[in-house]
């Protein structure tokens, strides 16, 4: 019987041991995922001025998104093929953007702006080189194109 207890003894005291273990090394852990988010995201490939300037006659100010609805998305017909179209890493930035859109973070709004000549149709960037064109409903986010940046004066002439 008192081999018995002290195996059992011998048993717990491991498993405390192994809990303590387990702690420090979860407690290590958090540490790290704190000191990642504390970190500030990699900044986005800036634009050359020329770049940001060439659009920047065809759009109004930037406006403040406040709190958004949640909308759900509503794409055109050949939206499809314009995804499969693009490289992968734009394609999934792309559709990231639009659920965060649709989800109503204000966030994902940031840097969208009114075209002038179609004030209901915002522009957003996608990378550098790309552009989601967008009109904002009650109860959906319609999404109407996403552009190469150097087709985006040919794209909205056809949208006026």
């Amino acid at each position: 019987m008192r081999q018995r207890i002290d195996s059992l003894r011998e048993m717990l005291k491991e498993r405390h041991m192994e809990r303590n273990q387990l702690r420090r090394e979860l407690q290590t852990a958090r540490a790290q995922i704190e000191a990642l988010h504390e970190k500030k995201p990699a900044a986005p490939a800036p634009l050359t001025p020329a770049a940001a300037a060439s659009e920047d006659y065809l759009l109004l100010a930037e406006e403040e998104f406040a709190t958004q609805p949640v909308r759900l998305p509503d794409f055109p017909r050949k939206f499809h093929d314009t995804i499969a179209g693009l490289p992968k890493p734009i394609a999934r930035a792309c559709l990231a953007l639009i659920g965060r859109m649709a989800a109503g973070e204000p966030t994902a709004f940031a840097g969208s702006k009114r075209l002038k000549t179609a004030p209901g149709i915002y522009r957003q960037r996608v990378g550098a080189d790309y552009r989601l064109l967008f009109r904002l409903h009650l109860d959906r986010f319609e999404i109407i194109d996403l552009i190469n940046r150097r087709d985006l004066e040919r794209k909205i002439k056809t949208l006026t």
